[in-house]
């Protein structure tokens, strides 16, 4: 791959744009090394960075590009632009510029010096189990909802499993004798990801739901998921629709795995290894990305300082 561009860049200094087309080019190429599942997503995030810098050429690019960089940040914040997605703009922009290189499109001397904004805050979203949840779940139950979404919420919850391993459940993952639905076999043989998916056993309730899915399964697609007797690939209409009714706002998807770890890690009596097994995570992403610390967990923990307080007045 890296001859057949480079033998295409006879420029010595090519734009930004050459270089990004580059990158996209490979990424649409189902054969690549490194695949994108999602090669249109990944083209929206250069959409700003080609309109501001894409005419100009690597070497122009690398003179000042340290505040130029700073500058434009600044500005996208000072308009409203959330700090993580300031940060993917840089981002995949340095490392469509990082494959140039790779592919000896530029020479390393050519790569830009700047820095990547910081990471915004981290997500803390859950669902409020006393209030936000009865709503979420009465509203699914309605007439109104389409039986896909609520099938994804009931299995977002109730296993903790990403949009896309549920998304990509075929019935031949689903053993209903065993009562095993296995997310791990969701995963394209090729497909690289760090992202872990592991195999759910169903309690009576998630069996039930199973069982009323295979009722309504369709004879055109063996998903799970399905609508109009075709796979979903994008459940976003549906899910804020959902949301709307719920009167929740401010929520993804992504929320209810972060809610179901929750869920579990409170009912546990804070067990973050149970949390964490749950969604099929280590520790310590558990702890810093989707467990949100209920403060009735905490209550074993100050009792127990009461009783040492307690006794050592009595012994006074």
């Amino acid at each position: 791959m890296g001859n057949s561009i480079s033998d295409r860049m006879t420029d010595a200094s090519p734009t930004l744009n050459a270089l990004i087309d580059a990158y996209v080019a490979e990424k649409h190429n189902p054969h690549a090394e490194r695949r994108c599942k999602w090669p249109k997503s990944l083209e929206a995030h250069f959409v700003a960075v080609r309109a501001l810098w894409g005419a100009m050429t690597i070497d122009a690019f690398c003179d000042g590009s340290k505040a130029r960089v700073k500058a434009q940040v600044q500005a996208w914040r000072e308009a409203g632009l959330r700090q993580s997605t300031c940060r993917k703009r840089i981002s995949v922009l340095r490392t469509a510029i990082r494959f140039a290189i790779e592919e000896e499109i530029i020479k390393p001397g050519q790569m830009p010096v700047f820095k990547l904004p910081a990471n915004g805050p981290p997500r803390e979203r859950f669902l409020d189990d006393e209030k936000e949840l009865p709503a979420l779940l009465y509203a699914a139950d309605e007439l109104e909802t389409p039986d896909h979404i609520r099938l994804l919420l009931e299995l977002a919850l109730r296993t903790g499993q990403r949009r896309g391993a549920i998304l990509a459940l075929r019935w031949e993952h689903v053993d209903l004798d065993k009562r095993v639905i296995r997310f791990r076999d969701t995963e394209d043989a090729d497909e690289r990801s760090k992202k872990r998916r592991g195999n759910k056993p169903m309690d009576d309730d998630l069996y039930k739901l199973m069982v009323w899915a295979l009722a309504r399964r369709s004879d055109e697609t063996d998903h799970v998921i399905h609508w109009r007797d075709k796979p979903v690939r994008s459940p976003y209409a549906g899910m804020r629709a959902l949301y709307k009714r719920a009167g929740l706002t401010a929520i993804h998807t992504h929320d209810l795995r972060r809610s179901s770890a929750t869920f579990v890690h409170t009912e546990t009596k804070g067990d973050l290894k149970a949390a964490a097994s749950h969604i099929v995570d280590t520790e310590a992403t558990a702890r810093k990305h989707y467990v949100q610390e209920v403060e009735s967990v905490h209550l074993p923990a100050i009792e127990a300082v009461s009783a040492v307080l307690a006794r050592a007045r009595k012994a006074g």
